[in-house]
């Protein structure tokens, strides 16, 4: 979640967890959402900000595209 901070994708103020785990069709990648913080006393629908995928190996951080459910292009580090 620094990474995303960091890149000023959202604020770290914004990001409550993540959660996710292996993808069994990445090998040596997690597959994380990003959850934000639920502000409504009467709960949210989503509170959804985004999946990513980590390398396990390197921590590299990549955008994952849930349409595919493929990995996307990597997001922590500037070309």
């Amino acid at each position: 979640m620094s990474v995303l901070a960091a890149n000023k994708t959202y604020r770290a103020e914004q990001m409550a967890s993540c959660d996710g785990g292996r993808d069994d069709n990445h090998p040596g990648y997690y597959v994380l959402r990003v959850n934000a913080y639920c502000r409504d006393p009467q709960g949210c629908g989503s509170v959804l900000l985004g999946w990513y995928a980590v390398e396990a190996a390197t921590g590299a951080v990549h955008d994952w595209d849930v349409a595919e459910w493929q990995i996307g292009p990597r997001i922590d580090r500037n070309n």
